[in-house]
């Protein structure tokens, strides 16, 4: 059994801890605040197909939508709460039909959208789908209270190395030491950690009625039903950190919206919301290991898609030796050509 500080309370760290713990760790989960993390305000679709996503990172999404009715269950099992997996599937909506061939696949059905007249090209993607991520982090953290994994709150200021090896935290209110250290501190690991990593601000919305009973995801807006509420998302602007909402950022929400459903413009507002994703300059995720560590950050749009499988990553690393994952190694951006 290892003593383990898991860094950040998002949805990624959250997993880690909860599958470690369950491994037989003495998990600790070190945060700034619990109520921070971007998972918090996460569309939370479940949608690699919807997004396009290609090669080593397809593979990796398809393993983690495979894991995930197993892992809700054993959050059920230990927290008592049930996080609803909705795999009825989303519609994918395209202008250009030639864009869904390389998916050809993994169609489950296909039909015709009208939108003010124009005729788009609706895909269903087997095994798509999305949860409430509010209602995964809730069970989430109940399943850690029950699970007896103390919840930290500090900044870490610095991390101290000693080549491969993590020596200790350094936190403003005090030195963290473990056995090993799983780093998932999102869009604040370029800042910290000096890797190329950034952050996209996302903003959102929440409109105080459901108005389709399927998730719609398109190129200008993607919609998605939530008890008496449907969510709107999301904007994309890199490198961006500022905090709150802006005038730009809900209009073109709004824009985005209404050219789908142009006769609710009537429809109120419940609540607007923002986080920041954790970027990297070629788009994908970073799954990095030292002697003593393991690195998870960089997922951006996807996660809430990658959870249960980057913790199954760091499980094994623990129960054997780290994985090979060089499409993700943080030494594609060492390289020299």
């Amino acid at each position: 059994m290892a003593r383990i500080l898991v860094l950040g309370s998002g949805i990624v760290g959250l997993c880690c801890a909860f599958r470690l713990s369950l491994d037989g760790h003495s998990v600790k989960v070190i945060t700034k605040s619990i109520s921070d993390p971007t998972s918090w305000v996460a569309g939370g679709m479940l949608a690699p197909f919807s997004e396009g996503l290609s090669g080593e990172l397809l593979n990796l999404s398809i393993k983690s939508l495979e894991l995930y009715p197993a892992f809700l269950d054993a959050i059920y099992q230990t927290s008592g709460q049930r996080v609803e997996l909705h795999k009825d599937g989303l519609l994918r909506l395209f202008l250009d039909k030639s864009a869904i061939d390389e998916s050809q696949h993994y169609i489950n059905q296909r039909e015709d959208f009208f939108i003010n007249e124009t005729r788009l090209t609706a895909v269903s993607f087997k095994n798509e789908g999305y949860l409430d991520p509010t209602s995964f982090m809730r069970a989430l953290l109940s399943s850690l209270s029950r699970l007896s994994i103390k919840i930290i709150t500090d900044k870490i200021i610095s991390v101290e190395r000693d080549n491969s090896k993590i020596l200790r935290l350094i936190g403003i209110k005090d030195i963290y030491s473990a056995d090993y250290f799983v780093l998932c501190p999102g869009a604040w690991a370029g800042e910290l950690l000096q890797i190329p990593v950034f952050p996209t601000k996302g903003q959102a919305l929440l409109l105080e009625t459901t108005v389709y009973p399927k998730t719609l995801y398109s190129d200008f807006a993607y919609i998605i039903p939530r008890e008496n509420l449907t969510y709107v998302g999301a904007t994309s602007e890199p490198k961006d950190f500022t905090k709150g909402n802006t005038i730009g950022g809900i209009l073109k929400l709004i824009e985005g919206f209404l050219k789908l459903f142009p006769e609710h413009k009537n429809l109120k507002v419940s609540k607007t919301l923002y986080g920041f994703r954790p970027s990297t300059p070629d788009g994908l995720p970073i799954i990095d290991f030292g002697e003593n560590f393991a690195l998870l950050t960089g997922h951006h749009r996807n996660g809430i898609l990658l959870a249960p499988v980057s913790a199954e990553i760091v499980s094994n690393a623990l129960s054997s030796k780290a994985p090979k994952l060089e499409a993700f190694s943080l030494n594609r951006f060492l390289k020299t050509p």
